[in-house]
């Protein structure tokens, strides 16, 4: 029974319900164990892996970058830590996906700007200031050809179908938004350029995208708490901490440090082929040295990056860290320079540039005496207020303009748009008169006119036959513009496809129609052509200069004075005065008014090492303006600024030496044995050995029977012409200019001037004279040295022969402090006899005492002055080479002023530079001086 009874209830069980269940729960808690044993015991190792592969991110981390400091240990530049806004491409394909990336891209920009901060435009499309799309002002042809590749996906831009290589900037945007990004059209162009380039960028991570791209760098702590509040919205959009790099220094030492800036494409291809580790290699998103020691010592200062091997889920989020190398920090770079000679001599070059123009700004239009003295009238300082953007022509009608501002807008206004009628009338006008025979005003305007033509590609530059007779004549002024644009049209000259036509098989005329319609949009509204109304209005006293000077006042260019306010307004106060009297406070300085006469460079070595102490060109820039990053406005400003503040000119410029050159001539003469120390020549003030027969500085007058240290004493060219001629014809008999040539070349290498200086900075390549040999003795010819150059010449003659090769770069020390050691710098003693350079010193000291050096200076040197002429329209230039003292000279120095008249101007700036080393001038002194020099108190007696 209880056998019965049990298995009565044992049937009953598995009948039931909860058996089944019980069943099911067994057999699938069996499956899992079985699978647990699998992928934990039998294939844990093939499943980890598959894990891993899917799951696995490299992070790098820069390493931080190195300082900069000058020769006694002060900082130049440095890094402060700063967050950006980066973003990652992060959108899941979906069909939707441009969309949801465009909307994350407009909100994220939207945030950043709304709270001051900018977004890094560094796209080869721009948006023009009246609304056009243009290529970006910088964009070379390899890089605007490799980006179009890019725009277009495609590795042939031209095929039989289409041409690509020539789109317009708006085809390539319009492909961009409306093809390849799906930008829809309720963005507005700004913001629609901004999300085609932020994709653009983004797709140049196509292959690795989870690598970051920088939108925005040094940004506020609103815009870094608003990216932290949208994050979810935000995907891919997120904040990481940065350095941001600082010059202490700003405008004294931006040409020499340079700056910072994100990496081309180039620069990261270039380096990386010599960086090993895969890890440490750039990426499109790294800062980077952009000029000068930054550029240069860029793989010295960088430092490693390091790097993570994480595994993240499907969010992102890192389950684990697998391997991480910390980031080292960049090596530190010593400069040879000296900070206080570096400031004291900026100051030095402006106060004495602003001495000279105030000797020469005169109140009254010029006569022929006076353009012969290159004398400047006071209406074009006037009108480089204007000019050079030192006042800002969009505020003179805004709703807060002053009544002056707004009288010179309405004048401006009116004369601008009765020279329009006046243009259409004569370029209908059948009978329209040459260029040459419209006046001063409206030939500038008509060349103005057919260059913009030109410069907007709406001429064809490639295409014009410079035989043409028509073109011949209008480059001689002897046509009209109306004659000339008609022959571009028939030529086929100008691009149609530019201009507004309905249709492309138009006839001339209304070809002419189309272009003439572009020519008085660009009139009404271009900058430039109203530049030139305005110029014709001050020099014609329509607008006076009392006016312009009130102007500084109303845009704050001037701190507000009512008192003299009031007086320009009454007259009682002349603009003349005004204007001379801030020149020579310097609140108005060479480099605002950029005429001509405007800059200089000064460079001092270190006779002993050939270690550079200041290399000075004036004017400057803060580089702090560039570091990371410069909006394009920024970048607008000082690229049109007419002093050119951005060009290094102690490296980037070149100037015929002049007579600064002749102690080579003498040595050349001196080592081929045409002369001796005691020969005498007799010079008669001209040439007559060739023709034509050039001319000493001092005819009709002469300087007689010379010898070697008499002529560099008085500086006779023709001495030099003579040695010149000897040997040209001393091989053959015949005048060879290229056998003489060669000569001269021998021993100009010896100095240094046939190779760059050796400064660790862009430096232009030196021009040896190849033609002319009669002129290339005084320093003419085709020579072009840049002032770097010509301090290791006369660097050379000061360490009796000691050729160093000049450098910027005192000592590098690493992370941990060790001295690291420094490339190699050749030095060589070149290979002249002792006679011949104490020749040439004799007579460089003759010359000092000829100048009175020590009693304008205070101080013993040996000298050599030099003028030499550019540009037949514009004042020669100053060049001076010294070394000082005499016996065992401490330091060489070369100065070049631009335009800078005679020889005894550059010599100006070269004593106060030696009284500054001596020690006869604090630097407080010198920064607190005007155009009179340095404030130097007065001695009670």
């Amino acid at each position: 029974m209880i056998i019965k009874e049990l298995f009565d209830l044992f049937l009953n069980f598995i009948r039931s319900r909860v058996f089944i269940l019980a069943v099911v729960c067994s057999v699938l808690f069996g499956v899992i164990v079985v699978r647990l044993f699998d992928l934990q015991i039998v294939n844990s190792d093939s499943f980890a892996s598959e894990y891993n592969q899917m799951t696995e991110r490299i992070r790098t981390y820069n390493g931080v970058r190195g300082n900069i400091y000058d020769r006694d240990g002060n900082l130049l530049a440095y890094n402060v830590p700063t967050y950006s806004v980066v973003m990652e491409d992060a959108v899941e394909s979906s069909e939707n996906r441009s969309q949801e990336l465009n909307k994350i891209i407009y909100d994220t920009v939207c945030i950043i700007e709304k709270y001051g901060d900018k977004v890094i435009d560094d796209f080869a499309l721009k948006i023009a200031s009246d609304g056009t799309i243009v290529f970006s002002d910088d964009l070379s042809e390899s890089a605007k050809t490799r980006f179009l590749k890019d725009a277009y996906g495609v590795d042939n831009l031209d095929t039989e179908d289409k041409k690509l290589s020539e789109s317009s900037a708006k085809e390539v945007f319009e492909f961009l938004q409306n093809e390849r990004y799906l930008v829809d059209e309720e963005y507005s162009d700004y913001h629609a350029m901004k999300i085609c380039m932020i994709r653009y960028n983004l797709s140049l991570n196509a292959y690795q995208k989870y690598l970051t791209i920088t939108l925005a760098k040094n940004v506020s702590e609103n815009t870094v708490a608003a990216i932290y509040e949208g994050e979810r919205e935000l995907k891919g959009v997120s904040i990481a901490e940065d350095t941001n790099r600082v010059y202490t220094y700003g405008k004294y030492y931006s040409h020499i440090l340079g700056y910072t800036g994100k990496i081309s494409e180039n620069q990261m291809n270039e380096w990386n082929q010599l960086i090993e580790d895969e890890y440490n290699q750039y990426t499109l998103s790294d800062m980077v040295g952009k000029s000068g020691i930054e550029y240069s010592m860029e793989m010295t200062l960088r430092g490693d990056k390091g790097y993570e091997d994480v595994l993240v889920d499907n969010m992102g989020m890192v389950i684990s860290v697998e391997e991480a190398i910390s980031s080292t920090s960049g090596n530190d770079v010593y400069l040879t320079i000296d900070t206080d000679l570096q400031m004291g001599v900026y100051h030095l070059i402006e106060q004495n540039i602003a001495s000279l123009l105030l000797e020469k700004i005169v109140d009254r239009h010029l006569t022929a005496k006076d353009q012969e003295e290159w004398l400047i009238p006071i209406w074009k300082v006037y009108f480089q207020m204007i000019n050079n953007n030192v006042v800002d022509l969009e505020k003179f009608d805004d709703a807060n303009a002053t009544e002056n501002e707004k009288y010179i807008h309405e004048i401006m206004i009116e004369r601008k748009q009765d020279i329009i009628e006046e243009i259409k009338s004569e370029l209908y006008n059948a009978n329209a008169p040459a260029i040459n025979k419209v006046g001063d005003q409206y030939n500038e305007i008509y060349y103005y006119i057919y260059t913009t033509l030109l410069n907007n590609n709406i001429i064809k530059r490639a295409s014009i036959d410079t035989n043409n007779e028509v073109y011949i004549e209008w480059m001689k002024d002897k046509t009209s513009l109306r004659t000339i644009l008609y022959e571009a049209i028939k030529q086929n000259w100008v691009d149609i496809s530019r201009i507004n036509l309905e249709d492309n098989y138009s006839s001339t005329d209304e070809i002419y129609d189309a272009l003439f319609e572009y020519i008085n949009e660009i009139l009404v509204k271009d900058k430039g052509f109203t530049k030139i109304v305005y110029k014709y209005l001050i020099y014609n006293g329509k607008i006076s200069g009392g006016r312009i000077c009130r102007l500084l006042y109303d845009q704050g260019v001037l701190e507000y004075d009512a008192d003299m306010y009031n007086k320009l307004t009454r007259g009682s106060v002349s603009g003349y005065r005004f204007m001379c009297d801030n020149i020579r406070s310097l609140n108005i300085t060479p480099a605002m008014i950029a005429l001509d006469t405007c800059s200089a460079q000064v460079t001092v070595v270190d006779t002993n090492s050939g270690d550079v102490l200041c290399v000075v060109s004036y004017p400057s820039y803060d580089n702090n303006l560039f570091s990371g990053y410069i909006d394009s406005e920024t970048w607008d400003t000082l690229n049109n600024d007419l002093s050119t503040p951005l060009l290094n000119r102690a490296t980037m410029t070149r100037t015929a030496p002049g007579s600064t050159f002749k102690p080579i001539s003498a040595v050349t003469g001196m080592e081929e044995n045409v002369i001796t120390p005691y020969t005498t020549i007799a010079t008669t003030g001209i040439f007559e050995k060739v023709t034509p027969s050039p001319k000493c500085w001092i005819y009709p007058g002469r300087h007689g029977n010379i010898n070697v240290v008499q002529a560099l004493k008085v500086s006779c060219n023709h001495f030099f012409y003579d040695i010149g001629y000897t040997l040209a014809c001393r091989d053959t008999g015949d005048f060879d200019s290229n056998a003489s040539l060669s000569y001269l070349r021998k021993y100009g290498e010896m100095f240094g001037l046939t190779e760059k200086s050796g400064v660790e900075i862009e430096e232009y390549s030196p021009i040896f004279s190849n033609e002319n040999a009669i002129a290339s003795y005084i320093g003419q010819g085709t020579h072009n040295f840049t002032s770097t150059q010509l301090a290791r010449y006369v660097n050379t003659i000061a360490s009796d022969g000691v050729n160093y090769e000049l450098t910027l770069i005192g000592k590098i020390l690493d992370y941990n402090g060790e001295t690291l050691p420094l490339p190699e710098k050749s030095v060589e003693k070149i290979d002249i006899s002792e006679t011949s350079l104490a020749t040439i010193k004799k007579g460089m000291i003759a010359a000092a005492e000829g100048y009175g050096v020590k009693k304008k200076s205070g101080h013993e040197a040996a000298v050599k002055t030099g003028t030499a002429q550019e540009n037949p329209n514009l004042p020669d230039h100053a060049v001076y080479i010294a070394y000082t003292p005499i016996e065992n000279p401490e330091i060489s120095i070369n100065t070049v002023f631009q335009h800078g008249y005679k020889s005894n101007y550059a010599a100006e700036i070269t004593y106060d530079v030696m009284k500054f080393y001596y020690g006869d001038y604090t630097l407080e002194q010198i920064i607190n001086g005007n155009a009179d020099g340095p404030l130097v108190p007065k001695i009670e007696e």
